[in-house]
């Protein structure tokens, strides 16, 4: 258990995790990697390649003396970092590989954006991925004032959808804004060596996020928030029962 305490010398510049608003867009801030330099005409998707779907086998591992950026070498690090993951071990039922690397620069320039954009009032919302990934994040996220959501995730974007919506990558993070403050928000997180892209809107009652367009997760809200919200106390029953 960690509890920290803070001054928050002006309530109204606060941002809470859940979904304020409908009608917000969703926007997914990650850190750009070292050696690129922030496109200002960075579009979505940024290369466009047919979907990928892999069979999920924690043996995969790097292949020697292969391009480390090489599709092949990039999907068995994710691979690797996604057997760490909730789903992995909720999902699957198995855990493999090591965590996601932390870079601990790149965590700090994240907190000092989210302090800029908090400081501006930019932000409706902001919550990491940390337990779960995009959907999970998402789904938390719409459960507080049972706002909804739609997401798009672009096949780009992703070697396959479970890596894309459930793994857990370090540094990353999902916000709201109102629309009119995407262009500011991105501007800010380019400075900030941040990549920002909308993926999706607030409203309705249900979590609707699909891939490439089709339909992956379907769900109302009101069938997704017991599962959420009663999951510590049905985790200690089982323990107490075991």
């Amino acid at each position: 258990m960690l509890g920290i305490v803070g001054i928050l010398e002006d309530v109204t510049k606060a941002v809470p995790a859940h979904f304020m608003h409908a009608g917000d867009a969703i926007v997914l801030l990650w850190p750009i990697p070292h050696g690129e330099r922030p496109n200002p005409n960075l579009k979505v998707p940024f290369e466009p390649e047919p979907m990928r779907y892999y069979a999920v086998e924690p043996k995969l591992e790097p292949v020697p003396d292969v391009d480390p950026e090489a599709p092949e070498a990039i999907a068995a690090r994710d691979l690797a970092a996604f057997g760490s993951s909730e789903f992995a071990k909720a999902v699957l039922g198995s855990l493999w590989g090591r965590p996601p690397a932390l870079d601990l620069g790149a965590e700090a320039d994240l907190h000092t954006l989210l302090g800029v954009l908090a400081n501006q009032k930019l932000l409706h919302s902001a919550r990491d991925i940390s337990d779960g990934g995009i959907a999970v994040s998402v789904a938390q996220a719409c459960f507080g004032l049972g706002i909804g959501a739609h997401v798009d995730q672009d096949p780009s974007l992703m070697v396959y959808p479970l890596f894309g919506l459930f793994a857990e990558p370090a540094t990353t993070v999902i916000a709201t804004a109102a629309p009119v403050n995407v262009a500011a928000i991105e501007k800010l997180a380019r400075e900030y060596s941040f990549f920002a892209v909308r993926v999706g809107t607030t409203g309705g009652d249900r979590l609707e996020i699909t891939v490439d367009r089709e339909s992956f997760i379907s769900a109302p809200l009101a069938e997704l928030r017991p599962q959420w919200a009663e999951s510590l106390e049905a985790t200690l029953h089982d323990e107490v029962l075991a």
